[in-house]
């Protein structure tokens, strides 16, 4: 990272400190040199699976020299572990992937009992963490495949296939179909499906939700909207003296902008649905814009309340309470255009424009940001908001409109090794017990499938 900071400085590489130490001192007027670092990308000699490029994958950075003189070749590797801290790519990986997979991933478990699902074309996979093993369930059409949250026993791993024409498959991990499945809802779907303590939402182009449990049980909502979702709801779950109350947050996209709070039988709680902008006092009315947004408010439980956020695409903040009342200093306004929601990491909110401003916002009105150069994002973007050293502070993870996936602390400091060569959902494994690292797993562009180790 070092020579990546040198190079965008525009330093002449080879008269660096940091090429001397790659290149062991040794003189620059050679055939071909060529300096990489697997946290950036994966030189072409890494990109087969032999003993070599799994020895040589052990190391972040290298610098390769072919001299040719008087008709001898002669070949050398300098190899640079780098620093303690930051994430190696282990073993085996990447895995190419056939076809041209989703960029989302998702995952159930960690270590030897975990899994990892994606799908490809109309290939659907599970994999299986513990030995690498892959999965695959051909013939699917246009499909996602999803964790099954809280379906099964305790121990139970499993995943619903969703074609986009309705057709619903509980598998477990290994892909077989449960009892009573495939089930046939007859619906179109208007955005990605989302799964919720042991049930299946599925968005209809009629503006209904369709529920299905595992027992392959059908329902609707009890609220059909005048609009189609096009970002699967929300979900919160908050326990009190033994008691659950489960809700839901949706935005139907429309001329009239609002988003709804609803309770887990999707009945909207009184005073909602509210409006996505408002107009204040500090408003210019000749350029106010009331706006589209995308994606679902988050709904979130802050100081024993239950909360809304939603961004609209001209960068209103707003935030509401249960009772669809704005929280002072609420709304606030951001510069950017916003395609992404935002997302609450215990203390702040965090969101990204689509210009590339990072943004962390605080409940007292706090706005603080950074540009992150070269970085755009838009619909295919995501925020992940992960603690992977178990030291009760999360990291915040981000991918964009690009190949890579950065990372940054709640300071902005980014964290060493990124960016990584991932882009979409990634699926995050946390540290176990024994000394077992944190894990990310995650798609390139390049159709590979990554899997890194924190250090």
């Amino acid at each position: 990272m070092s020579a990546q900071r040198s190079m965008q400085r525009n330093d002449i590489l080879p008269r660096t400190a940091e090429w001397r130490n790659i290149a062991g001192g040794k003189t620059t007027t050679s055939a071909f040199s060529l300096y990489y670092s697997l946290d950036l990308s994966i030189p072409f000699f890494l990109r087969q699976d032999t003993n070599l490029s799994s020895f040589l994958s052990l190391y972040r950075q290298g610098y390769t020299r072919i001299n040719i003189d008087r008709g001898t070749v002669e070949l050398s590797l300098s190899l640079v572990p780098g620093a303690g801290s930051g994430v190696i790519l282990v073993n085996d990986y990447p895995i190419d992937i056939a076809g041209r997979p989703s960029n989302r991933i998702y995952g159930a478990g960690s270590g030897t009992s975990g899994w990892i699902f994606f799908s490809s074309g109309s290939r659907a996979y599970s994999l299986n963490m513990a030995d690498n093993s892959i999965n695959d369930l051909a013939n699917q059409g246009n499909h996602w495949i999803i964790h099954a949250d809280g379906t099964g026993g305790k121990n139970s791993v499993n995943a619903w296939i969703v074609t986009d024409r309705g057709r619903v498959t509980l598998v477990d991990s290994d892909l077989e179909p449960a009892q009573g499945f495939p089930v046939l809802t007859g619906m179109r779907l208007s955005s990605p499906p989302t799964a919720y303590e042991g049930k299946l939402y599925l968005c209809d182009e009629n503006g209904k939700v369709h529920v299905v449990d595992e027992k392959g049980h059908q329902s609707d909502w009890e609220t059909s909207f005048i609009a189609a979702l096009r970002s699967a709801p929300s979900f919160l779950t908050v326990t009190s003296r033994n008691r659950s109350t489960s809700y839901a947050a949706v935005y139907p996209k429309s001329f009239f902008g609002e988003i709804w709070l609803l309770d887990a039988n999707g009945k909207a709680l009184p005073n909602w649905p509210v409006p996505i902008s408002v107009s204040t006092d500090d408003d210019d009315d000749s350029v106010f814009d009331s706006g589209v947004g995308f994606g679902s408010p988050l709904v979130f439980a802050h100081n024993g309340r239950v909360l809304v956020a939603f961004v609209n695409q001209s960068g209103q903040l707003l935030l509401y309470d249960e009772s669809a009342a704005l929280v002072p200093p609420f709304p606030i306004k951001l510069d950017g255009i916003f395609y992404q929601q935002p997302v609450f990491d215990g203390d702040y909110l965090w969101l990204a424009s689509a210009e590339g401003a990072f943004f962390r916002v605080s409940f007292d009105g706090e706005v603080l940001f950074q540009y992150i150069s070269g970085f755009s994002v838009k619909e295919e973007g995501y925020i992940t908001v992960f603690d992977y050293n178990g030291d009760k502070t999360p990291e915040i993870f981000i991918t964009g409109e690009g190949n890579a996936l950065y990372a940054f602390t709640r300071n902005f400091r980014s964290l060493e090794g990124f960016p990584l060569p991932i882009w979409g959902k990634p699926f995050f494994v946390p540290p176990q017990g024994s000394g077992r690292k944190a894990e990310i797993f995650g798609i390139g562009m390049s159709a590979r499938l990554y899997r890194y180790q924190f250090k």
